[in-house]
Protein backbone atom coordinates (compact mmCIF):
# COMPACT_ATOMS: atom_id res chain seq x y z
CA UNK A 1 0.00 0.00 0.00
CA UNK A 2 3.04 2.81 1.08
CA UNK A 3 4.48 1.57 -2.00
CA UNK A 4 2.00 2.17 -4.47
CA UNK A 5 1.62 5.79 -2.69
CA UNK A 6 4.98 6.65 -3.40
CA UNK A 7 4.97 5.25 -7.06
CA UNK A 8 1.55 8.05 -6.98
CA UNK A 9 3.86 10.91 -5.55
CA UNK A 10 6.93 10.51 -8.08
CA UNK A 11 4.46 10.22 -11.22
CA UNK A 12 3.05 14.34 -11.62
CA UNK A 13 6.92 15.27 -11.38
CA UNK A 14 7.70 12.50 -13.92
CA UNK A 15 5.20 13.84 -16.03
CA UNK A 16 5.98 17.47 -15.85
CA UNK A 17 10.39 16.48 -16.51
CA UNK A 18 8.81 14.60 -19.69
CA UNK A 19 6.61 17.75 -20.49
CA UNK A 20 9.32 20.21 -19.90
CA UNK A 21 11.28 17.89 -21.88
CA UNK A 22 9.25 17.55 -25.15
CA UNK A 23 8.88 21.29 -24.93
CA UNK A 24 12.66 22.10 -24.77
CA UNK A 25 12.93 19.61 -27.71
CA UNK A 26 10.11 21.04 -30.10
CA UNK A 27 11.77 24.45 -29.40
CA UNK A 28 15.25 23.26 -30.72
CA UNK A 29 13.66 21.68 -33.44
CA UNK A 30 11.77 24.48 -35.02
CA UNK A 31 15.06 26.44 -34.19
CA UNK A 32 17.16 24.58 -36.29
CA UNK A 33 14.13 24.64 -38.53
CA UNK A 34 13.96 28.15 -38.95
CA UNK A 35 18.19 28.24 -38.86
CA UNK A 36 17.98 25.61 -41.90
CA UNK A 37 14.88 28.14 -43.71
CA UNK A 38 16.98 31.07 -43.41
CA UNK A 39 20.12 29.64 -44.77
CA UNK A 40 18.18 28.33 -47.96
CA UNK A 41 16.51 31.33 -48.28
CA UNK A 42 19.82 32.38 -48.77
CA UNK A 43 21.11 30.22 -51.49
Amino acid sequence: MIKSTIILNMFPPMLRLINSSYFSINFVIKTVAYQLNSVINLV
